[in-house]
């Protein structure tokens, strides 16, 4: 039997990276790729959300509400 690994730790990292883009981007006032990344940031967030809720619902996973 093959173990599913749920990786919360790369979507936390590419919204941490699409949020300094937002911040770069908003420095030199590109307010379009500004709101793209921020999209990014939305996606990426919402992607480590369900990774850590499944993770929760492991029998060993820390059963602490969010």
């Amino acid at each position: 039997m093959v173990e599913v690994i749920i990786d919360y730790a790369y979507p936390c990292m590419m919204a941490e990276n699409a949020l300094r883009k937002v911040h770069d981007h908003m420095l030199h006032g590109n307010f379009d790729a500004a709101i793209e990344e921020s999209m990014k940031v939305l996606v990426e967030a919402k992607i480590m959300l369900n990774s850590i809720k499944e993770m929760k619902g492991k029998p060993n996973a820390d059963t602490q509400e969010l």
